[in-house]
């Protein structure tokens, strides 16, 4: 059954029982714990990649639908974690300290920067680790007064006076993961 709530989104369930999201979660995060284990034991150095598959996605889904979707932040947050290597601890911490400054940046912007946002932030933070964190932080908002300079210059944002800040946080991320390599 589908059950329609946007004109762009659609949620499938997969029975009377079982909510979409939970099994969408689910599934995410086997797909990044299985991903993950593949690029762990056969190709570490290439785990820039994906990565940066799922910041690219992240951002054309935000610009799109103005959500960054559940199983994606899941997904790419297990994906990051199980492929830090040695680095388990500097991933982990980067994951708690993006978290805790996204909650910082949701209490500040007052509906301007959503929960789907502090995820995403939390997988950057997972991804690049406690010690580049600064680095994104600084690109991504960069990145983001490029993009409401755009917005208000042009009129084609993709809300009406805020805009969809995954684009950002990929940019800063991206920047970072790509300056790792």
């Amino acid at each position: 059954m589908i059950r329609v709530i946007e004109p762009r989104t659609a949620i499938a369930e997969t029975s009377a029982h079982t909510p979409a999201w939970r099994s969408n979660v689910s599934l995410g995060v086997l797909a990044g714990v299985t991903a993950g284990a593949a690029v762990a034991f056969m190709l570490p150095a290439a785990r820039w990649l994906p990565l940066l598959v799922i910041f690219a996605l992240a951002a054309g889904i935000d610009w799109r639908t103005r959500r960054i979707p559940n199983w994606l932040t899941a997904g790419g947050g297990a994906f990051a974690l199980l492929t830090a290597g040695g680095a388990l601890g500097a991933s982990l911490l980067g994951a708690a300290v993006a978290l805790g400054a996204g909650v910082v940046f949701v209490v500040l912007a007052r509906g301007a920067f959503g929960m789907g946002d502090v995820k995403l932030l939390a997988v950057a933070g997972a991804a690049t680790g406690a010690a580049a964190l600064p680095g994104v932080l600084l690109v991504m908002s960069i990145a983001g007064g490029v993009l409401a300079l755009w917005a208000m210059a042009t009129g084609r944002g993709p809300g009406p006076r805020t805009i969809a800040y995954g684009p950002a946080i990929a940019v800063g991320a991206a920047a970072a993961i790509w300056l790792e390599r």
